[in-house]
């Protein structure tokens, strides 16, 4: 089903369940209106730039489905939250890789939350972007330049993460010409390039071959994480084929805009630790430590 067609939702009925909520309730009944859910779903992710890479990816799938949709977003949340405020009233949004929860307050562990898949997500903004009512004009206008640019340092970066093995081998013979430099200028000249359809196909080519060698053998890049690096990166420059602007924003739109910290997101800080090594279990040691001084002291 194309996002073009008129009436309807744009995917197929989604039958899944709704996101398991196993460490929340068993069961909910939520007090968000559909009004305010959408309105939430504009704060995007937590990453620079997530409602124009959203609308990006959008304006290159022109036959989207509901599952490369859901695939897409459940990449770009990963974990987090945000606060915002929807007719003066604090909300709190918190997502991870089940889909995503949206309350009243600071706190969306409640069986007032409601609970929505990446499915049902995917088809309230492609909704939204049709009506003009998910990202503002400045954004929509900005998605595809962001594109490009976040592509060019993807390519920087690959290219700068080849192996001898794979220079020897010639990958990347016309990408050098732009991608042999430090990074700012560097970025500037890839950004161009793939703006012009001639050159941005020469380096959709390279990327794509590269990705394909990679995968045979990770040998060809020093690092194995970049692995999959490169083969997002292709798959992304294949998709900006079909980029085209579909959408605009209604007048005068502005997204919600992240207002405050949530509990969810505080306690999923303290969950994860001080970032030093063991920094967890000795935090955990020394709580131990002042409970049993307490209990003693009581007794």
């Amino acid at each position: 089903m194309s996002l073009t067609d008129d009436g309807g939702n744009v995917f197929e009925p989604n039958t899944q369940p709704a996101a398991p909520a196993s460490d929340v309730f068993d069961w909910n009944t939520p007090d968000v209106s559909d009004e305010v859910i959408n309105r939430v779903l504009t704060a995007g992710s937590n990453s620079t730039h997530s409602r124009e890479r959203i609308a990006a990816f959008f304006f290159m799938q022109p036959n989207i489905s509901i599952a490369d949709a859901a695939a897409f977003l459940r990449r770009e949340y990963r974990v987090g939250g945000a606060g915002v405020r929807v007719h003066n009233i604090d909300h709190s949004l918190w997502f991870d890789s089940n889909g995503l929860r949206i309350a009243r307050g600071h706190d969306t562990r409640t069986p007032r939350a409601a609970v929505l898949t990446y499915e049902d997500a995917a088809n309230r903004i492609s909704t939204l972007l049709k009506n003009g009512q998910y990202a503002s004009a400045a954004e929509l206008t900005d998605a595809k330049p962001n594109e490009y640019r976040e592509l060019a340092s993807e390519i920087w970066h690959t290219y700068h993460d080849m192996s001898e093995e794979a220079r020897e081998q010639g990958f990347f013979a016309q990408t050098k010409e732009f991608a042999n430099d430090v990074f700012p200028p560097a970025v500037e000249k890839l950004t161009a390039a793939l703006s012009d359809p001639a050159q941005r196909t020469v380096l959709t080519g390279e990327m794509t071959d590269y990705a394909r060698a990679v995968q045979q053998n990770s040998n060809l890049c020093r690092f194995c994480f970049n692995v999959q690096r490169s083969e997002d990166a292709a798959e992304r420059l294949q998709r900006t084929e079909h980029m085209t602007a579909l959408y605009a924003a209604a007048d005068g739109f502005e997204p919600v805009r992240a207002a405050f910290i949530t509990q969810d997101e505080i306690d999923e800080m303290l969950r994860s630790g001080s970032g030093i090594e063991h920094g967890k279990s000795a935090f955990l040691s020394f709580m131990r430590k002042i409970i049993r001084r307490k209990n003693v002291l009581n007794f």
